[in-house]
C-alpha cells in the first residue's frame, strides 16, 4: 500500500489490536514471574487478576471485534512480526506493559532491541504502543525504522479498563465516521477528555 497511511481513511478492518498481557486465565497460568512483569503488579493473584483485567477484558474486547477491528490475543513476539508483515494491517496497536527497557508479549518480556528487530524494513503503517512510558523504545523505532508511517505512544498512566473504553471507542468512530486514524485519535482523545473534566470526582 504505497499510500501514505497518515491520510488514508481507516476502517476497523484495517487495524489490529494485539494483547501481551494475558487475556485469559490459562494465559495467566503460563507466566511465569522471572520472564513476565504484569501479573506481578496485580496483588491477589488469579482471583484479583479476574476481578481487576479479565472480567474487563471479556465484557469489551467483542464489542472491539463486532466493529471489524483484528484481536490478536496472547501476541508473542515472532506472531508480532508477522502481523506486522501482513500488508493489510494499516494499524498495529500493542496493547501491553513495559518494564524497564522491555515490552511484555505472550512469551516473555521483549527487549528493546528484540521489538525493533521485527518490525520490517518495509513497514510503513501506523504503530500504536499501548504500553506506559515506552520512551526507550520510539526514539529507538524512529531512528531504526524511519520508514513507519507514525509512531503512537503516550506517558499516559491508565487503568486497563480506561484503554479498553479508549480503544472501543476510537474503534466505533473508525466504523461510523469518514476519517483517517489521527482525526479519529484525538477525537476520541477529545471525548475522554472532556467526559473527564465533567466527571463528578468527589
Amino acid at each position: 500500500m504505497s499510500e501514505d497511511r497518515r491520510r488514508a481513511i481507516i476502517k476497523p478492518k484495517d487495524c489490529t489490536l494485539a494483547f501481551g498481557i494475558p487475556t485469559t486465565m490459562d494465559e495467566y497460568a503460563r507466566q511465569r514471574p522471572d520472564r513476565y512483569d504484569f501479573m506481578l503488579g496485580i496483588a491477589g493473584g488469579k482471583k484479583e487478576y479476574r476481578v481487576a483485567v479479565l472480567n474487563d477484558l471479556e465484557r469489551i474486547v467483542p464489542a472491539i471485534a463486532q466493529t471489524g477491528t483484528r484481536i490478536e490475543p496472547a501476541v508473542s513476539l515472532e506472531r508480532f512480526g508477522s502481523v506486522l508483515r501482513d500488508p493489510s494491517r494499516s494499524v498495529v496497536t500493542v496493547f501491553s506493559h513495559w518494564k524497564g527497557d522491555s515490552v511484555q508479549f505472550a512469551d516473555g518480556l521483549a527487549t528493546v532491541s528484540q521489538f525493533i528487530g521485527m518490525v520490517p524494513l518495509d513497514f510503513r503503517g501506523i504503530l500504536d504502543l499501548c504500553v506506559c512510558h515506552p520512551e526507550g523504545l520510539a526514539p529507538r523505532l524512529r531512528a531504526e525504522r524511519p520508514q513507519i508511517g507514525l509512531i503512537k505512544y503516550m506517558n499516559t498512566q491508565a487503568t486497563v479498563i480506561l484503554w479498553l473504553w479508549f480503544y472501543a471507542a476510537l474503534f466505533r468512530r473508525l466504523a461510523t465516521k469518514e476519517s483517517t486514524w489521527l482525526e479519529a485519535l484525538e477525537a476520541t482523545v477529545t471525548q475522554f477528555t472532556d467526559r473527564l473534566n465533567h466527571a463528578d470526582l468527589r
